[in-house]
């Protein structure tokens, strides 16, 4: 038999001590700034600090209220939650920059630019196929909305939006299939102003991701890549002579046709889905400044010739010096989409291409072409609105 006891056993301190106390570890841990962070880490992180700071005086006044009771209440749950996110959006800060900044970072940052200002980015590889993306700071503000803390007012320099964008191992400084990426800067409307905005090179990017993935693509792959088709179609690019030709091959190729998301819809989507997509194709019609096939006959001929010439694509004057007439992200990114799938063999030749790795190499040489073209691009537009040239 074992003995009895003769001293009462200490019940465990509450869970909010404990949150308390590990708020308080990952305030300390977040003093610690890491190399060459940017201003905007910087104000995260010190945001977090503090938040951190409030959370753990927060709890240890409820510790204290309630030392001997086990408290599972929702505003405790609350507080469990804010750490946890609080842990995942410094886990990602960490990690900022990266050792070696992707290819791709300078396209996703001209996007931001122009339609998310403000944004963080964190660029992981993964060992998928696709491409994704974590906006952890969406959570962290509702566990915040939940709880009266102390918390202290925002640095101008810290960022509204913090995306966590994951691409597949490897593919690093592939711009032209980096182009998947750029849905996730669009909460509302996502595929129809991504496909308005950046118009066939998107349709291509997310073509060859759903036949590169195939079959570990979901169900609904398919059908949204008809649906950004059918707004392609509805926008006049089956109608032009250089992109028209492409996506008729595409939609041969995955056996599009007018009653292609209707059959379908009976298999996986929702009637309600489908309703949606067919009022967002009316939708579409209402977004301003998307890139149509005007301004592809504008830009594109000439951003072509500057890589035949192996010239970056960042101006639409072939010999320009100092780049007077910068080309627009979106035109740089169908510049080399319709390159690649009408003219690289023009590359090839130039490049005296023989075997597959002198065309795999061949390849790499227009992402790097469209990765410098999109860096100068920026730089040029930076200085012209800094100088107040039109």
């Amino acid at each position: 038999m074992m003995p009895e006891l003769t001293t009462p056993i200490t019940p465990p301190a509450s869970d909010y001590g404990t949150i308390g106390e590990q708020a308080r570890n990952l305030s300390r841990t977040l003093q610690y700034a890491p190399a060459q962070e940017s201003h905007s880490a910087a104000a995260l992180r010190r945001y977090l600090m503090g938040v951190s700071a409030s959370l753990a005086h927060f709890c240890e006044a409820q510790s204290d209220s309630s030392e001997t009771e086990m408290n599972y209440s929702e505003e405790q749950q609350t507080c469990r939650a804010l750490l946890y996110d609080m842990r995942q959006v410094a886990s990602e800060l960490c990690a900022i920059p990266n050792i070696i900044p992707p290819g791709i970072q300078g396209l996703l940052e001209a996007y931001a630019e122009k339609f998310l200002p403000g944004t963080l980015l964190a660029l992981r590889p993964n060992g998928n196929f696709g491409y994704s993306v974590k906006q952890p700071l969406k959570n962290l503000e509702t566990q915040l909305s939940h709880l009266t803390l102390s918390t202290p007012p925002p640095n101008p320099s810290m960022p509204k939006h913090f995306l966590i964008m994951k691409y597949p191992q490897g593919e690093q400084d592939n711009v032209l299939q980096a182009c998947n990426l750029l849905r996730y800067f669009h909460d509302k409307r996502r595929l129809i102003v991504v496909a308005s905005t950046l118009g066939p090179a998107y349709f291509f990017a997310f073509a060859n991701e759903v036949r590169t993935s195939y079959p570990f693509n979901t169900a609904y792959d398919l059908p949204y890549l008809c649906f950004v088709f059918e707004l392609l179609q509805n926008q006049g690019w089956l109608d032009h002579p250089h992109i028209g030709p492409l996506l008729n091959q595409w939609q041969d190729h995955f056996g599009f046709n007018v009653n292609y998301l209707q059959n379908f819809s009976m298999k996986v989507l929702d009637k309600s889905l489908l309703e949606e997509m067919e009022e967002a194709k009316e939708q579409a019609k209402e977004i301003q400044n998307g890139f149509t096939p005007e301004i592809f006959d504008r830009d594109v001929p000439a951003l072509w010739e500057r890589l035949r010439n192996l010239m970056p694509p960042n101006d639409l004057h072939m010999n320009a010096i100092e780049s007077s007439h910068p080309a627009d992200v979106m035109s740089i990114m169908n510049a080399g989409w319709s390159f690649q799938l009408l003219h690289m063999e023009e590359l090839h030749r130039i490049l005296g291409c023989k075997t597959h790795e002198d065309r795999y190499e061949a390849k790499q040489v227009l992402n790097r072409l469209l990765t410098k073209g999109i860096e100068l691009s920026r730089i040029a537009t930076q200085w012209q609105t800094a100088n107040g040239v039109a």
